[in-house]
């Protein structure tokens, strides 16, 4: 999850439980405004059998399924030669729990962000920031955390798509933050925040035609 956080991927955390009230559509698994394309096993060493088979249909329908450093080796905690055989023929990949093997990962699939928040020179991803991004009827409600002790930072919060930015402020009250357009369509937003400071931003997908710049 850290590490996750780390490279700006968004993630919703599920146990087995939580797993029954995800929809499989083909290869993604759907709960109300989001779709997974890919799920992630931490490292075990049992999974329970209601649980495998979702992932199985899951990935032969071509979803990705990965396991942290190796697969389990039991079913509900036992021994079961058909799961053996059931996991070999099953599409699957298993990845060691390093940063920059899972960095290598996301770049080999394509993994594209949607919104992201850029360091001050809008080069690359921010260190030592942790984004949530949720899809929301109007747009996406994104909280943003400086993880850092010691550091404030000056960063750009990038979307691949024109919007419209808005902020919580500390009365509590929205308003919306000043934002510059690119001739891609794409939208860049200043933002500062103090060490171990966070804000809650909403990001409304729009149409505004306003004035580009390179």
């Amino acid at each position: 999850i850290e590490i996750l956080t780390d490279l700006q991927v968004n993630y919703t955390v599920v146990n087995d439980d939580l797993l029954n009230f995800f929809k499989q559509n083909g290869g993604e698994f759907l709960l109300k405004e989001q779709s997974y394309k890919t799920v992630i096993v931490c490292e075990t060493i049992s999974l329970r059998a209601e649980t495998w088979e979702k992932l199985r249909h899951f990935a032969e329908a071509g979803g990705r399924l990965i396991f942290i450093n190796k697969v389990p080796e039991l079913l509900d905690g036992m021994k079961n030669t058909n799961f053996e055989k059931r996991l070999h023929n099953t599409p699957y990949q298993t990845i060691c729990n390093r940063r920059g093997l899972w960095e290598k990962y996301f770049m080999h699939i394509g993994y594209r962000r949607q919104i992201e928040v850029l360091s001050g020179n809008g080069n690359h991803i921010a260190d030592g920031i942790a984004v949530n991004t949720k899809r929301v009827n109007n747009g996406y409600n994104v909280f943003i955390f400086n993880t850092s002790e010691d550091k404030e930072k000056n960063l750009w919060l990038h979307t691949d798509f024109t919007a419209t930015i808005q902020v919580l402020n500390d009365n509590g009250e929205t308003e919306f933050l000043p934002v510059e357009y690119t001739v891609d369509k794409s939208t860049f937003c200043p933002l500062k925040l103090y060490s171990m400071e966070g804000k809650l931003i909403h990001i409304i997908e729009n149409k505004v035609n306003n004035t580009y710049s390179s």
